[in-house]
């Protein structure tokens, strides 16, 4: 017999927020315009080598590498505050509060991380027989007023 799913949703439901104000008293908008989003999270492993491991390799674990890649699509002829706020934030190199959360970033229970992150790449992309996309692609921001990746709950 098959399991359940539970409360599984999909991508589509979760949602990409930016902080248009402070960390403590912060203002979300809602990247709607977002498409595939990715968030790898891999750490490193330092080998700890001893006889008494012999002859098994055994690690400690080491440093996280964080990031964040999305597509938004290029709408002609429209403005598109968000898009555009990330552009700048790209040519400018301004770090910027990002929120991935499961839903609804006011409704109680929601779940996901919040970070600041520099924009490190924006490639558009124009297709023959497709849409225009742009795709970014963020890492955490060293100055950062001391936040770092940090659990999101609302409650």
């Amino acid at each position: 017999m098959g399991q359940e799913n539970g409360d599984a949703f999909v991508g589509g439901e979760a949602k990409m927020y930016y902080n248009s104000a402070d960390y403590a008293s912060p203002t979300w908008v809602e990247n709607v315009n977002v498409g595939d989003l990715d968030g790898p999270d891999a750490r490193t492993a330092a080998q700890v080598k001893t006889r008494g491991a012999w002859p098994n390799n055994v690690y400690l674990p080491g440093s996280r590498e964080r990031g964040l890649t999305w597509t938004s699509v290029q709408h002609k002829g429209t403005a598109d505050a968000v898009l555009a706020y990330f552009i700048n934030c790209y040519a400018n190199g301004t770090p910027i509060e990002l929120a991935i959360v499961d839903g609804d970033i006011n409704v109680v229970g929601t779940r996901g991380n919040r970070d600041y992150y520099i924009i490190t790449k924006k490639d558009e992309s124009q297709p023959i027989d497709d849409t225009v996309t742009i795709a970014f692609e963020a890492k955490p921001a060293a100055n950062n007023g001391g936040h770092y990746v940090t659990p999101f709950v609302k409650t």
